[in-house]
Parts: structure tokens; sequence; C-alpha cells
């Protein structure tokens, strides 16, 4: 019995000598981090502001182009139902109206 209880007060000092250490230099890990953690989070809220902006222009951009399409789109069609009209085709006045 009595060796269980020797055995438990090594373990109780070997654990108190190894949490007194951590308790020391755990302030200063913590404290060493902070500066990082800031310039990244700052890093990071650049690159997401920027990524914002891009994707604010390309969307101004598929508008514009988007509405290019639309008139190519009109003009072909409508070029289309003209050549239809004068090959003869009878259906092509009815399909150009859309």
């Amino acid at each position: 019995m009595a060796e269980t209880g020797t055995a438990l007060y090594i373990f109780l000092a070997v654990f108190l000598f190894f949490a007194g250490i951590l308790w020391i230099l755990l302030p200063f890990a913590v404290f060493g981090i902070k500066p990082r953690l800031d310039h990244q989070a700052k890093t990071a809220n650049e690159k997401m502001d920027l990524i914002a902006e891009l994707l604010k222009a390309q969307t101004e951009e598929a508008k514009v182009t988007n509405a290019r399409l639309i008139r190519l789109e009109k003009i072909a069609l409508h070029s289309a139902g003209k050549k239809r009209i004068a090959a003869g085709d009878k259906n092509a006045s009815e399909n150009t109206d859309a």
C-alpha cells in the first residue's frame, strides 16, 4: 500500500512540475502569437476586399456583355427573318415578331 502512495506522490510531483512549466510559458506563447494572428486577419480582410472589388467588376462586365449578346441575337434573328421572307417562306413573318 505504501508503494502505491509513493507512486501517486511521484506522479503528482511530475504532473505539477510540467503544469508549472506550462503555466509560466503559456502567456509568452499567447502574447507572442497575437501580433501574427492580427497580421493574418488584416491580410485576409484586405484580400476579401480585393475579391469583392473583382467580383463587382466582373458582374458589371457580364451585364454589359449580356446586353451586347442580346442585341446581336435580335439583329441575327431579324436578318434571318428577312432572308426567309425574301426566300418566300410564308411562316417567316410570324416567327420574326417574337
